[in-house]
This record gives C-alpha cells, structure tokens and sequence, in this order.
C-alpha cells in the first residue's frame, strides 16, 4: 500500500507524511465498524457481532466526517 499512496501523494504535489497520515486515518476508520478490543466483550455479554454493528458503523461515520474535515483543514487548506 505504501508505494501506491506514496505515488498518488507525489502526483497530487503533497508530501510523503500525508500519504502516512491519509492511510493512518483510514486504516482506523475502518476498524470502527468491527472493532478488534470487541470480540471479548461480545463473548462475555454472550452477543454476536451483528447486535453491535449498527452502532459500530454509526461511530464508523461521524469519525469519517470528523477525519474528513481534518484531513481537507491540514492537508489542503493549511
């Protein structure tokens, strides 16, 4: 993954750290929607993972919205 952010950051006229920082974020949000620290918990309240998921994907999008904000304030504005 790192050369193909690494070109596409180049191409667009960013630096190297933003391709860090745009993979960093991204592969975090995606781990909002099933979330790894979860599985123990779901196994002690004795749930499965779709009781969760509606809940997990909702955080899943406000983190999206909340990261996207950052990324075009310090990324492209900045």
């Amino acid at each position: 993954m790192g050369p193909i952010m690494l070109e596409i950051t180049a191409q667009m006229g960013m630096e190297p750290r933003d391709a860090l920082l745009i993979e960093m974020l991204g592969d975090q949000l995606t781990n909002m929607i099933q979330p790894f620290w979860a599985i123990p918990l779901l196994a002690i309240a004795n749930l499965r993972a779709r009781d969760i998921i509606g809940y997990t994907t909702v955080s899943m999008l406000v983190g999206l919205i909340v990261v996207c904000g950052w990324l075009t304030l310090f990324l492209v504005v900045l």
